[in-house]
C-alpha cells in the first residue's frame, strides 16, 4: 500500500501530505488490530527504529526524548538536493512546456467557460496575475495607447495597480501590454448576450466601472481592494471560483488527456515570461535586454525573479529532452 501511495505521489495524482495521512491512518488501524489481538501476523507488518530528539519542557530545560519511527512514513525529499520545478513569485509558479501547453489548451477548451478561457488567454498574452486579469474593468479596454517593442507586434497599454481599481501584487503600478488580437476578442465578448445577461444580475456600477468577467450570478470572480472597502463585504470574491473550476474540471481533464503536470492560474504568468524571453532571443535581442524587458512587462524592478523563471524553464526543457531521448532509445530496442 505504501508503494501504491508513492506511485500516486510520483505521478502527481496525490499530494505528499494527503498520502502521508492515509498511510498513518492504516498504520494506526493495524497497530490497534495487533494490540487488541484481532490479528496475529506471522511476519512483522513493518519495521521500526528508536530515535532520540531534543525537547524543551515548560520550564525551559532541554532533555532527550526517545520515540519510535516506523518505515511506513512517507519521507519528504531533501529540497536542497532536488531541482526546483517552480518559481516563488507570490506563490509557486511553473512554466509549461510546449507539450503541456498543447494539453492545457485542449483541456480548457473542453471543460471551461468562455470567461475562464478568455482570462487565461489574457494571462498568457500579458503575464498578468489572477487578481489583475479578473480585476479588469470595461473602461480599461477603452482609449488605449499603442505600444511596440522588440517583440515586433503592435500592443495596447493598460494601466494597472495603484489607484486604477485593478489590483496588482503590493499595489505596484505598471502597464499590461495586450495584443490587438486578444483585445479584439475581449471587446467582442463584452458585447455578447452571455456577458450582458451577467451584467444585468450584477450590482450596478458607474459607467465603465463594471468588471469584464462576472460569474453566472453577476458576481466578480475577483473583487478589488477598493470595492471590498466600499461594499464592506465580509466574504469578498478572491478567485475561489476560479480555483474551484481548475481543481474540479480543468485538472481532471488534463489527466484524462494524459497530462501529469500540476497547474494553477499563476503558471500562465511563468509561461508568458519564459516564452517571451525565448522569443526575444530568437529575434536577436541580447540576453540582458530580453530579461530587462520581461521584468518590466511583469512589473518587477529587478531581474532576479526573471532569472529564476528562465532557469526553471530551461531546466525543465533539458529534462524533457532527456526523457524524450531515453524513450526513443527504448522504443528502438523494442
Amino acid at each position: 500500500y505504501l508503494s501504491h501511495l508513492q506511485y500516486q505521489i510520483d505521478n502527481d495524482h496525490w499530494g505528499r501530505g494527503y498520502a502521508d495521512r492515509k498511510i498513518t491512518a492504516v498504520h494506526n488501524f493495524y497497530k490497534w488490530l495487533v494490540k487488541t489481538q484481532r490479528i496475529n501476523p506471522k511476519y512483522p507488518l513493518w519495521s521500526y527504529t528508536i530515535e532520540t530528539r531534543s525537547e524543551t519542557d515548560d520550564k525551559g530545560f532541554t532533555r532527550p526524548v526517545e520515540f519510535i519511527k516506523s518505515d511506513l512514513k512517507i519521507e519528504k525529499p531533501d529540497s536542497s538536493k532536488q531541482p526546483q520545478d517552480y518559481v516563488m513569485d507570490g506563490g509557486k509558479l511553473r512554466p509549461m512546456s510546449i507539450e503541456e501547453k498543447t494539453i492545457f489548451h485542449s483541456a480548457i477548451t473542453n471543460t471551461c467557460t468562455p470567461e475562464i478561457i478568455l482570462a487565461s488567454e489574457i494571462a498568457l498574452d500579458t503575464g498578468g496575475r489572477e487578481q489583475t486579469v479578473f480585476g479588469l474593468r470595461e473602461k480599461d479596454l477603452d482609449n488605449l495607447h499603442t505600444y511596440s517593442d522588440e517583440r515586433g507586434d503592435l500592443r495596447f497599454a493598460i494601466d494597472v495597480g495603484g489607484k486604477t481599481g485593478v489590483d496588482t501584487k503590493s499595489g505596484t503600478k505598471f502597464k499590461l501590454f495586450i495584443s490587438s488580437k486578444t483585445l479584439e476578442i475581449i471587446r467582442t465578448y463584452l458585447k455578447s448576450e452571455r456577458r450582458l445577461a451577467r451584467v444585468r444580475l450584477a450590482k450596478p456600477k458607474p459607467q465603465g466601472e463594471q468588471y469584464v468577467f462576472l460569474t453566472k450570478y453577476g458576481n466578480p470572480f475577483y473583487q478589488s481592494d477598493s470595492d471590498r472597502v466600499e461594499w464592506k463585504n465580509k466574504t469578498p470574491s478572491d478567485g475561489a471560483a476560479v480555483r474551484l473550476i481548475i481543481t474540479t474540471k480543468l485538472v481532471p481533464e488534463i489527466r484524462r488527456l494524459g497530462g501529469v503536470f500540476t497547474f494553477s492560474f499563476h503558471d500562465l504568468r511563468a509561461t508568458f515570461a519564459v516564452d517571451t524571453y525565448r522569443g526575444l532571443l530568437e529575434k536577436g535581442v541580447s540576453s540582458f535586454r530580453a530579461k530587462s524587458l520581461v521584468a518590466g512587462l511583469l512589473g518587477h524592478s529587478n531581474l532576479k525573479t526573471v532569472d529564476d523563471y528562465i532557469q526553471c524553464g530551461e531546466s525543465r526543457q533539458i529534462l524533457i529532452a532527456a526523457q524524450r531521448k531515453h524513450e526513443e532509445n527504448l522504443y528502438g530496442k523494442l
